[in-house]
């Protein structure tokens, strides 16, 4: 079985109030017994000879599989139709018929989408059905239940092993063959092989471990039951591991018999207390069980987790029934209720049925808006309230509805326990419909987070998760969580855990006032409550600071305070911060023990912002002036003096440099000259930090050069540290700087110098003369 770890929320019945955001219920996501594979066995019939073997297949959608009988090593495929059982027969030799040997009569069921299964053997007067449990929902520890077998039948209990090398050790509380009672038989199994025990005494009781995952059944040749009773019939059901156990259990009386039906509890552990409709009536040890008969509806509680099983009496004792004999089957504890089952009337051949007589056991919680059972479809039909019976102590519904054989659907949007049994005469048969299999008897507690009360604004999103964990505080997968509110929005849902052991429920109201949440699971509970506000004036609202101002790239932080209309804190309330302006955001917070909630942010672009804070119809307001603090810069000018002749190109250089010493580019300066010169020039320092301005002089005097670094200035210091300024002299009698002399080509310049140097000569000789 796949078994998907996803976050599941619950859709709530009774939502009149309510107005709920969730998903459906992904109830065959979870461990049940819906499953992709599967092993399975036949345990004895009264007899070695059977009229057929059967295997019902059902599956909420289209799937396809194979059977394989691993005796014979022969498969079957197969197909299903949704919401329809599909009948399909095993090979007579798939019945176990010996005592204490190994044979390998497993017979595997594998499908790609989840199915149930379930087996029918079926033999006149001595008939009976079980529902199998899926590989990954096995486990390697049982504790069988049978009953007292009439003289020369024996009870039973049969192992399937699912893995090669499976050590298993059976401790049995009857003698089996040679070996004494309470005397271990150790044996190791491979996959797919088999082991019966058969015992002329009861076997209830008797423990089944293994170092890997077993199928257990259990049951007997034939019965009678009570025993002085006519006439005797055969037992057969798959046992749930005991991690699977439970401590409260609702049973609907077996339709049609005026001598009602009888009931083990079987207790796993040692003082364990047994409490029938409210009264204590038992006190047993580990393997011990009690046994009761009755004509109404019970509620069983248990201190400790425990198998509770329902058996019909033997014909003789309805003796103005013309139908019936003993079966056995397993009672699903409340927390183990699914939602959905589709399961068959137990006849080989629905258009030649054997079964007269066919009823659907169905228990429903109340639904805490109406005091009523909660929905419960059949075939798509919704069964009628007026259908159902309270129970003698008003903690659940019933009804046996009386069907045709064939095939059924049940659905409901909470967990229902569903059972399906038939009489004829002399013969009889029931199973369970379908359970889950989380490990509930192995729940230590339930921690909710929050832990504290809530308050929540009407319409607004309430949301609490409930961890589950182990007695080694290890959280507990697929578990089933029942949540149940009584106030203003009463309601009843499941919700599941995934595999940290979360289980989230989340739901919202449309009315003020208060509910209390009660999540259990397992016979652990954890309560709290919540607390709905619809006016203004239900809780005031304030924020602080109301003014705030700071650098930019640095962080400003809001308070929100929440309190009642009392003046007490709120906590666990959720404020919505918005920052609209130059550095908008919006974020959200929850309010501390204090009923505080804070906003921290850094505002990273000058200007101002409007911080504001909402709870409900609450919203207050506060300002933010974000500004710029530029980093402290030095200008420099050079040279501070110079002289120069008039005519003659000087330059000065301003270089800006920050606290680290470090050059400042792609800042502004501007160089200024008056005196005998007036110009203003602007520059942008480059990555030197540097900006040159160049110039020149035609009359003589003084300059002053200013340069100035153009950035916003904070300080009086900031200022001086950024204005510097220099002296330039000009003095007369600077010749006229030449213009350039264009330069000559090559040829030019030859010729040139060929005539220039012709000249000379000449001029010599003439000298010379």
């Amino acid at each position: 079985m796949d078994v998907k770890r996803t976050l599941r929320k619950a859709c709530s019945i009774g939502l009149a109030a309510v107005a709920l955001a969730c998903t459906p219920i992904a109830w065959a996501q979870n461990l049940t017994s819906k499953g992709t594979d599967f092993y399975a066995t036949f345990t004895q019939n009264y007899n070695t000879t059977v009229q057929s073997l059967d295997l019902f297949i059902s599956s909420t959608e289209a799937a396809t599989g194979t059977i394989e009988f691993l005796e014979t090593g022969t498969s079957q495929p197969f197909t299903t139709t949704p919401n329809q059982v599909l009948r399909v027969q095993a090979p007579p030799s798939s019945q176990l018929t010996t005592n204490m040997v190994i044979e390998k009569k497993g017979i595997h069921v594998s499908s790609d989408k989840e199915i149930s299964l379930y087996g029918l053997n079926n033999q006149p007067f001595t008939t009976d059905a079980f529902l199998s449990l899926p590989t990954a929902a096995l486990g390697n520890s049982y504790r069988v239940a049978s009953y007292i077998p009439t003289p020369g039948y024996q009870s039973s209990t049969a192992i399937v092993a699912t893995q090669d090398g499976s050590t298993i050790t059976i401790t049995p509380t009857a003698a089996v063959l040679a070996n004494p009672a309470n005397t271990p038989i150790n044996i190791t199994l491979n996959r797919g092989e088999t082991y019966q025990i058969l015992s002329a005494n009861d076997l209830t009781g008797s423990s089944v471990t293994s170092n890997l995952p077993i199928a257990v059944l259990s049951g007997a040749t034939c019965v009678n039951i009570p025993t002085s009773y006519s006439a005797c019939d055969m037992l057969t059901e798959q046992m749930i591991p005991t991690t699977s156990w439970g401590t409260s259990f609702f049973m609907a009386p077996l339709a049609s018999r005026s001598g009602g039906a009888r009931y083990r509890v079987l207790a796993d552990q040692a003082d364990t207390t047994i409490t029938v409709n409210g009264v204590v009536v038992a006190t047993i040890g580990a393997g011990a069980f009690h046994e009761l008969n009755s004509t109404e509806a019970l509620s069983i509680q248990t201190s400790k987790p425990t198998s509770v099983i329902q058996y019909a009496n033997s014909k003789d004792f309805d003796p103005t029934n013309p139908t019936g004999d003993p079966f056995m089957m397993l009672v699903p504890p409340a927390g183990l209720y699914i939602n959905d089952y589709t399961l068959a009337t137990a006849d080989a051949d629905p258009a030649s049925p054997r079964f007269t007589e066919n009823y659907l056991g169905i228990v429903s919680p109340i639904d805490p808006a109406t005091q009523q059972p909660v929905d419960v479809s059949l075939d798509g039909v919704l069964i009628p309230k007026t259908d159902f019976i309270l129970s003698p102590q008003g903690d659940f519904f019933y009804v046996n509805k009386n069907v045709i054989p064939g095939s059924y659907h049940i659905s409901s949007p909470v967990g229902v326990g569903v059972t399906i049994y038939g009489f004829t005469s002399y013969d009889s048969y029931g199973y369970v419909g379908g359970l889950g299999l989380a490990k509930i008897s192995n729940i230590k507690e339930i921690k909710l987070s929050p832990a504290e009360d809530a308050t929540r604004w009407v319409n607004e999103q309430y949301c609490i998760n409930a961890l589950v964990t182990d007695m080694s505080d290890a959280p507990l997968d697929s578990v089933k969580v029942d949540v149940t509110l009584s106030g203003v929005n009463p309601q009843i849902s499941s919700i599941f855990t995934d595999a940290s052991g979360k289980a989230p429920f989340c739901y919202s109201s449309s009315m003020a006032g208060t509910d209390t949440l009660v999540l259990s699971a397992g016979g652990k509970s954890a309560t709290t409550n919540v607390k709905w506000l619809q006016s203004a004036s239900d809780a005031t609202l304030t924020l602080t600071p109301a003014t705030a101002s700071n650098p930019i790239n640095t962080q400003q932080c809001f308070v929100a305070t929440l309190v009642d209309a009392a003046s007490q804190p709120l906590a666990n309330m959720a404020i919505a911060f918005d920052v609209a302006g130059v550095n908008p955001q919006q974020s959200s917070a929850t309010t501390n023990a204090a009923g505080e909630a804070q906003l921290c942010y850094g505002g990273a672009n000058a200007g101002n912002d409007t911080v504001s804070a909402t709870s409900g119809p609450l919203k207050q307001t506060s300002t933010a002036a974000w500004t710029v603090t530029p980093l402290s810069q030095t200008l420099n000018l050079s040279p501070i003096a110079l002289t120069s002749p008039v005519n003659i190109t000087q330059c000065f250089t301003a270089t800006l440099t920050d606290t680290n010493n470090q050059p400042v580019p792609n800042q502004a300066v501007t160089l200024v000259v008056s005196g005998v010169n007036t110009q203003s020039s602007s520059f942008t320092t480059d990555s030197a930090g540097a900006a040159k301005l160049c110039y020149t002089s035609t009359v003589a005097g003084v300059d002053t050069i200013t340069a100035t670094a153009d950035s916003e200035i904070k300080s009086a210091r900031a200022k001086a540290l950024q204005v510097r300024t220099a002296t330039m002299t000009w003095q007369a009698g600077g010749a006229a700087q030449p213009a350039p002399v264009p330069a000559l080509h090559p040829a030019a310049l030859v010729l040139l110098t060929s005539l220039v140097g012709g000249f000379a000569w000449r001029q010599r000789r003439r000298a010379e003369r």
